[in-house]
């Protein structure tokens, strides 16, 4: 049986002023179907570069990603991608900028779009255009029109890096609802354990650039998860300890 989504000996090297600069290499990994993933490395170590990758939206120099066995060489409709910018259209409404993520147009569109602002709690936002609205808010646009096609996978791009703490806590909620409710196959770019811990089944160490697997770290906490708990502060701590070890730092993390 194929594996769900598979990375296969992904390198990348870019040409920069008349050199090689290796960004990924050999990177292997399998990611079971409606899984949480969560891809945590330093500045630069290609782990967004890694995620345009498996959205199609770059070329791997050497290697493959294959979903359910079919090769991944443009961008999909069963792959959808959130960035950390919202990048919504500013002229047009939330309802108009959902419906334009609509690959095929149909007579059930109405009721589609409605179904996903209901899902990100915008019910009430859906002639407000993207100036009228939050941080926070227009990335719920952005994930609503991210699943509009109803994607097996869903990659996201540091997506609440730019919001604040408070929004920040809130959007990582959201997305454990959809999650848990659309049963949609996650893999998150984050520079913040925490984060990651939080939300993740599996968190994926990476080195610094070229960027390789360090190590996977399965979580088995179940949800809701409780940032006070003993074993969620464990986990966070082992993940630091791996994460600073490379930077051979004397720093300690404790409870």
């Amino acid at each position: 049986m194929e594996p769900f989504l598979n990375i296969q000996h992904v390198q990348k090297t870019f040409s920069l002023s008349g050199s090689n600069l290796e960004v990924l290499r050999d990177i292997d990994l399998d990611i079971p179907e409606g899984s949480f993933y969560s891809i945590v490395g330093a500045s630069g170590c290609g782990k967004s570069t890694l995620l345009r990758i498996m959205a199609g939206l770059e070329s791997a120099t050497e290697g493959s990603v294959r979903l359910r066995g079919r090769e991944v060489k443009e961008p999909t409709l069963e792959i959808g991608m959130i960035f950390q910018e919202s990048r919504l259209f500013p002229w047009l409404s939330v309802r108009e900028n959902i419906r334009f993520g609509i690959f095929k147009t149909s007579p059930e569109d109405r009721q589609q779009i409605d179904e996903h602002i209901k899902l990100v709690g915008l019910t009430g936002f859906e002639t407000a255009l993207p100036g009228q609205l939050s941080g926070g808010m227009q990335q719920r646009v952005s994930i609503a029109r991210a699943l509009v096609n109803r994607p097996d996978v869903l990659l996201l791009d540091e997506p609440f890096g730019s919001l604040d703490a408070f929004t920040r806590i809130n959007m990582q909620q959201e997305i454990l609802k959809i999650w848990e409710q659309e049963k949609t196959t996650i893999v998150l770019v984050t520079h913040d354990i925490d984060e990651a811990v939080f939300l993740a089944d599996h968190i994926v160490l990476m080195s610094r650039r070229p960027g390789t697997i360090k190590k996977i770290v399965k979580s088995d906490m179940a949800h809701p998860r409780k940032r006070s708990s003993y074993e969620y502060t464990r986990l966070r701590n082992e993940i630091y300890q791996e994460f600073f070890a490379e930077f051979k730092t004397d720093i300690e993390y404790s409870i």
